[in-house]
């Protein structure tokens, strides 16, 4: 008898989940209902259009964060990285021995460290004056990327956001 009244409970159950289910389709737009159902939103709790709208922008909120903050992650280590191989690649250059686990500080102060060497070298030869000056052009670039990285990938995240932005924009048919 307790088996049969489970029972019975059970399918009384499933069948107000399912009219309820149709009832939340029956209130809801096609266009609303579809969005809750790509964005995998639990419809259990909502029961008007405003219900459903707001859940749809806090989840849709919820994933534009998680993307900015995969986006800033994304390009720190992209401009991190590209300013590393910078460095190690004029170090070379120059003759030093560095290696990628190399603090980029140590790097680049060993990298100065030889082009005042090479300077104090110079003893007015032209054509060596051009190459360290190249060198030093070269450093310069590096260490002002380097010191502007904070002001330069913000503007990179920001122009990363605005073109997402725009294709969620065209993708939602607005």
């Amino acid at each position: 008898m307790v088996d049969k009244i489970s029972e019975i409970n059970s399918v009384a159950a499933n069948q107000l989940a399912i009219s309820t289910t149709t009832s939340i389709m029956n209130s809801l737009s096609a266009m609303t209902w579809r969005r809750l159902n790509e964005l995998d939103i639990n419809t259990e709790e909502i029961t008007s259009e405003e219900d459903a709208l707001a859940a749809i922008e806090a989840k849709e909120a919820e994933e534009t964060k998680a993307e900015k903050t995969d986006s800033e992650q994304n390009a720190q280590t992209y401009y991190d990285k590209q300013i590393i191989a910078d460095a190690i690649q004029l170090a070379q250059d120059l003759g030093l021995s560095v290696s990628q686990d190399d603090e980029l500080t140590v790097v680049m102060d060993n990298i100065k460290d030889r082009l005042d060497e090479l300077q104090a070298q110079l003893g007015g030869n032209e054509n060596t004056k051009s190459v360290v000056d190249e060198y030093s052009n070269r450093y310069d670039y590096i260490y002002a990327q380097y010191m502007n990285k904070g002001s330069t990938l913000k503007n990179q995240i920001i122009t990363s956001l605005d073109v997402m932005g725009t294709s969620g924009a065209v993708s939602a048919g607005l």
